[in-house]
Order: structure tokens, then C-alpha cells, then sequence
């Protein structure tokens, strides 16, 4: 994330064409919990956060119970962080768990505070629950047709026509005591569903972009950006879930089901990309909320260059 931060500095700076003027402030108090507000069972080992942080230890992560601050292990696991209590959970205690600046936290650090405190996030435990053995029935919807929101560069967004489906598991009672612990992955077509990733938001992990253990398949039908190809892929597709425990032997599959997805015959929105690296020359940005203008594409890459020079002087 360091180094992109950096491309994004010194492509801004290159380009000369008029810039995005959008308002884009990447806050320490956002993050996602996935135990938020859940009891989960004593013998899990861990909770999951997802942070636009690079290094949530640059806030410093603070976990308490009633009596106080508990020791830590903060572990990167992909695009997560996992915070693991090193003498493990008691059973049914109440924690919180926040990001506490270290008075130093500035531009420097990749992000700036939002108010004037950090929320604190809460979850409990309860007793001992033994691992799940099955995942439950996977169901799927009609097929619709509707809008979605979508990236659309330079930190804007287009309303882009969708056909989906939507698939739930139906859990069984030994599996819904590990939510905010287990980890529930789409796969389409033995590919892992990763929709979320050109949605713009921050979602709890193990959770996909409309809740625990269920997703949203879609196709694009009309798109005045290009998206990732797997997107606009049309007809049957096959749909099924995973989920697996972190440091465990846990993996767990669902059943395959065949889902449809087609666009109607005709859309308001300018047609899709062909092939991977096509473009839209007479595509607009529709839905985009962001404005353009000549002179403000240096002022953000010039303060990520600043900032983030400052913060390796910190650290030699």
C-alpha cells in the first residue's frame, strides 16, 4: 500500500490533462470489526480487523477486558489484521477494542484523525463451542435486474446496470456461534468472488459486500468505465461457498449451484469492453459525483510525496 501511495504521487504529478477534484480523506477511526457487537466462542483465537491502514500499529491497537488492557499479537493476513490475545479469551468477558493515537499520528502516518476521538468497537465471549462440521445448504434467487454502484477512478463512482442473483447459506446452529471468527468466501466458477474489491467500501471481514454468509453475483451489463473482465461474463455460472477457521483444520464447502445471469437486449449505459485493455472513447461518467478542474491534480500527489517522505525520515 506504501508503494502505490507513492505511484499515486508521481502519476499525478505526470499527468497534465485536467484532474478529479475530489475529497479524499483517509481517516484512523475506519475500520471494520468483524466480531462487532457478536459474542463468540471462548477458544477463538483471534478477531479480524480490515483497516485502510497500511500498519494499524501505527495507532496503536488496545484490547481490554474488565480489568484492563490485554496483551496482543497483531498478524497481517492478506488484506486483514489479526489481533490474537496472547494468553488466549476467558470466557464471557466483555472487550473493547480502539485504535489510541500515539500523540505523533499526523499527515505523516498515511492518515489524519477524524473528530475529536476514536470509537471504540465491542464484542464478548462465551463458552467453549466445538468447530463446525458442515456449512449448510446454499440458495440462490431469481434472477434480477438492477443498479449498483461501482469505482470509477479518481476516486469517483457510476451507477452501472447489473444482472444478479443473490445466494444465502442456511446455517446450521453449530456454525452461527463462530460468526466474527470464520472466514465465508464466494467462488464462481472456481474463481474467488472479489466484487468487493471495485465496490469502494470497507466490509467485516469474512462478510461479503451484503452480509454474513451471503453474496451477490452480477454481471455488467453497461459500464462507461472498464471493469475487471470477470464481470460482465453472461449465461450459467456455477456458485458456491467456502469457509474455513484461521489456524485450524476447519474448511468447510457448500453445494454448487448453476445460476443464469443475461443482460436485456438493449441498456441505457454505452457497451461494455470487448476484451481486457479495451477502452471507451465516447464513454461519459455517469453518476460520478466529482468535478473537474485544471489546476488541483498536483495538490493531493504532492501531499501523499510530502507526507509520506516525512514519515521515512521518522522512521530511520
Amino acid at each position: 500500500m506504501k508503494k502505490s501511495l507513492w505511484w499515486v504521487g508521481v502519476i499525478g504529478m505526470l499527468v497534465s490533462a485536467p484532474a478529479w477534484a475530489c475529497s479524499i480523506q483517509i481517516c484512523a477511526e475506519t475500520f471494520e470489526l468483524a466480531s462487532q457487537g457478536l459474542t463468540i466462542p471462548a477458544n477463538a483465537e483471534y478477531v479480524l480487523m480490515d483497516t485502510y491502514d497500511s500498519d494499524p500499529t501505527n495507532a496503536g491497537v488496545v484490547l481490554e477486558d474488565s480489568d484492563g488492557p490485554v496483551e496482543i499479537e497483531i498478524e497481517e493476513v492478506g488484506n486483514w489484521w489479526k489481533i490474537s490475545p496472547r494468553e488466549g479469551f476467558a470466557e464471557n468477558q466483555n472487550y473493547t477494542l480502539r485504535l489510541e493515537p500515539d500523540g505523533e499520528l499526523e499527515w505523516e502516518d498515511g492518515f489524519v484523525i477524524c473528530g475529536e476521538s476514536l470509537p471504540e468497537y465491542s464484542f464478548s465471549t462465551g463458552e467453549a463451542q466445538s468447530f463446525p462440521t458442515t456449512l449448510g445448504e446454499l440458495k440462490a434467487s431469481e434472477p434480477q435486474f438492477g443498479e449498483v454502484q461501482l469505482e470509477a477512478g479518481a476516486s469517483c463512482f457510476e451507477d452501472v446496470e447489473v444482472s444478479y442473483v443473490d445466494v444465502e447459506l442456511e446455517l446450521p446452529q453449530e456454525l452461527e456461534h463462530w460468526q466474527g471468527v470464520i472466514v465465508l468466501e464466494t467462488y464462481v466458477n472456481d474463481t474467488s468472488w472479489k466484487v468487493s474489491e471495485i465496490l469502494g467500501g470497507m466490509y467485516k471481514p469474512g462478510e461479503s459486500w451484503v452480509g454474513f454468509a451471503k453474496d451477490r453475483v452480477l454481471t455488467i451489463c453497461g459500464s462507461a468505465w472498464e471493469q475487471p473482465q470477470e464481470y460482465y461474463v453472461t449465461g450459467p455460472v456455477d456458485v458456491r461457498m467456502r469457509a474455513y477457521i484461521l489456524g485450524t483444520d476447519v474448511e468447510l464447502e457448500s453445494n454448487t449451484l448453476t445460476v443464469n445471469l443475461e443482460c436485456p437486449e438493449e441498456s441505457n449505459l454505452p457497451d461494455v469492453p470487448n476484451q481486457p485493455g479495451d477502452t471507451q472513447s465516447n464513454a461519459t461518467s455517469e453518476g460520478c459525483g466529482c468535478a473537474s478542474s485544471q489546476g488541483s491534480g498536483l495538490v493531493l500527489p504532492l501531499i501523499f510525496l510530502f507526507c509520506l517522505f516525512r514519515r521515512r525520515q521518522r522512521s530511520r
